[in-house]
């Protein structure tokens, strides 16, 4: 029985843009699922917080919405405190997650950054991302937790594609699942059941968002009928991977 909805993710999940959080994609997904909800992501959030955030925060008895971000994300800590910022940080997005609020970066961050965009390997990135996915998925199975990865941010976006928050990737560019299986056969461990269009990363939220004509705020975010959208999108796979029927207004499987 599933008594609540706890759902983790970067702003694509907590909503930025949104005006009203009742129409964020976890709220209109939480109703259609009768399940109270709590929702633990944040702005600028990195992946490696995400999945630190999942372990620190899940209940047995939720269902686990994971909406991953993009690969390009780092978690830091300085002086205890602990920040997220984005390697492909645009010259009008200079900020970072600091303990999860949005602040100005530092200009020793923006010099640190400039040197590791010299010397990025896409590849590494990709298979960090997914090394994450895995560890993540085998402790969810370890505890017994009902879960659903999704992608949030298009995987397939390249360190040098300019275009990338304007327009849907290509399907095939270098984050390829199919193709990383014969680099990091690892890959084939992550259970394509429980992450949802896994082998169609063009397909994430944001994408989705996009091909629809959906439109988007001032900073680029998807607004409520997006959000809509894609806790329907949710809310049909959800229902039939886990069975879900209802009773007393709990969600049970």
């Amino acid at each position: 029985m599933f008594k609540k909805l706890q759902t983790f993710g970067c702003s694509l999940t907590s909503g930025d843009d949104i005006e009203d959080t009742k129409d964020t994609w976890p709220n209109v997904l939480s109703k259609n699922l009768h399940l109270k909800l709590e929702n633990f992501s944040y702005s600028n959030a990195s992946n490696q917080s995400i999945s630190d955030k999942v372990v620190a925060k899940c209940d047995p008895d939720s269902l686990i919405i994971v909406c991953w971000t993009a690969q390009f994300r780092h978690q830091i800590y300085r002086d205890n405190v602990k920040i997220d910022y984005n390697v492909l940080t645009e010259e009008d997005q200079k900020v970072i997650a600091q303990n999860e609020e949005i602040q100005f970066m530092p200009k020793d961050l923006q010099n640190m950054i400039s040197i590791q965009r010299k010397y990025i390997n896409e590849d590494q990135y990709y298979k960090h991302f997914l090394q994450n996915v895995l560890w993540l998925q085998e402790y969810l199975k370890d505890q017994k937790i009902a879960y659903l990865f999704c992608y949030g941010n298009s995987m397939s976006i390249s360190f040098n594609n300019k275009a990338w928050n304007v327009k849907p990737q290509m399907s095939d560019n270098l984050y390829n699942p199919t193709r990383l299986l014969d680099k990091f056969p690892f890959v084939k461990t992550i259970d394509q059941k429980y992450f949802l269009d896994f082998l169609q990363p063009q397909k994430s939220f944001w994408e989705h968002c996009v091909t629809n004509n959906f439109e988007l705020g001032p900073t680029r975010h998807p607004l409520a009928d997006g959000h809509k959208y894609w806790a329907d999108y949710i809310y049909k796979h959800v229902v039939k991977l886990f069975n879900i029927k209802y009773n007393n207004n709990y969600a049970t499987s």
